[in-house]
């Protein structure tokens, strides 16, 4: 499911069908937080809305959370 998101999230975006675009992002986010692409589309979103920090904000928050994604499930592989 997070992936139909993402994949209609990524054509709306090239649509600059923003709104809804970000609607389906937001969802696969939920979904799997993360998925980083999902981040990189909401930040473009928000850069295309001249709103710079929030797009630096978004990117943080997707980088930091599939980082420790990938810290979870490597000590998930140690235990």
């Amino acid at each position: 499911k997070e992936l139909a998101d993402l994949g209609t999230g990524n054509i709306l975006f090239n649509m600059k069908n923003d709104v809804r675009a970000e609607e389906h992002l937001a969802k696969a986010v939920e979904l799997d937080t993360a998925m980083t692409e999902a981040y990189i589309y909401q930040a473009d979103i928000t850069v295309r809305g001249q709103e710079f920090n929030g797009a630096w904000l978004v990117l943080n928050r997707g980088l930091l959370l599939h980082a420790l994604q990938e810290i979870g499930d490597t000590m998930k592989h140690q235990l």
